[in-house]
């Protein structure tokens, strides 16, 4: 299971429906082909013998070694995926395109806020390119935090002019502060002398 992160989007200048963003399809479309593929043994193998990415093992696997009868329609898939769209499955593309593995989840909107989990970061590309369809005068104020709290913790601006991003360092007092607040983590957490700190540890102290 991955980290989840979650984000919180808020419109604080302008007027702007987030209620109709149901998925990062909205603003940047997975490629249909892209979207039939699974991200495997074999999808992996073949980038390793494209020199997409390192094997774990050092050396190249062989394109014969790739293309065995057994996978041989689905490797072609695969390459004809890579000529047209640089990528050979889903995973790449959304990893690249959105900035996380997974299309949104968990999500939910209300009162010019939607909230929704990511795996592992934040959606940063997606965010860029949501900025650059804003209107003029439209402000969005994004907050994400990861559930290991305290990590991966910031805040972006998104209006028609870009996407400004804050990111917190690990461990600080910002980043913990935000966590707790987007997780509803308030009566886990206590804050003493201007640390965060688990519940349980002050229990097992007394």
């Amino acid at each position: 299971m991955p980290n989840h992160i979650y984000n919180r989007m808020t419109v604080v200048e302008g007027e702007y429906d987030l209620y109709d963003i149901k998925s990062f399809n909205d603003v940047i479309p997975m490629p249909q082909e892209l979207k039939d593929t699974t991200h495997g043994g074999v999808s992996m193998q073949l980038e390793q013998c494209l020199g997409i990415t390192k094997s774990f093992f050092g050396d190249r696997p062989t394109i014969n070694e790739v293309y065995s009868e057994n996978d041989k329609e689905e490797v072609d898939k695969l390459i004809s995926n890579y000529l047209k769209y640089g990528y050979t499955t889903w995973y790449g593309w959304s990893t690249e395109n959105w900035g996380t593995k997974w299309d949104m989840y968990e999500r939910d909107c209300f009162n010019k806020v939607l909230t929704f989990q990511t795996a592992w970061r934040t959606p940063v590309e997606w965010y860029k390119e949501l900025a650059k369809t804003l209107p003029e005068g439209v402000v969005i104020k994004v907050e994400y935090a990861s559930e290991d709290v305290g990590s991966h913790t910031g805040e972006f601006e998104l209006s028609r002019s870009g996407a400004t991003q804050t990111e917190y360092s690990n461990g600080s007092f910002e980043a913990n502060e935000l966590a707790v607040e987007l997780q509803g983590l308030e009566e886990s957490f206590k804050l003493i002398d201007g640390e965060w700190v688990w519940v349980d540890d002050i229990e097992d102290e007394e």
